[in-house]
């Protein structure tokens, strides 16, 4: 089991500030709602630049998404 965090308990200007804000904690896993990344928490679509970065970014902080608040 791993110890997680709701991504939205840190506010940060950039997804990249986020993540390094929950791995600066020594937390891995986070339950991610794209509000985090100025979109609605259940948009009717994502941006694919906007995911890759977001992608890109959690495989270099090494921090899982383990699930999508949607609602």
């Amino acid at each position: 089991m791993k110890i997680g965090i709701f991504a939205k308990t840190f506010s940060r200007p950039t997804i990249e500030d986020l993540l390094e804000a929950i791995a600066g904690y020594e937390i891995y896993s986070a339950q991610f709602n794209l509000s985090c990344v100025g979109l609605e928490t259940l948009p009717t679509n994502v941006p694919e630049v906007l995911a890759r970065r977001v992608i890109r970014r959690k495989r270099w902080m090494r921090v899982s998404l383990c699930s999508l608040t949607l609602w």
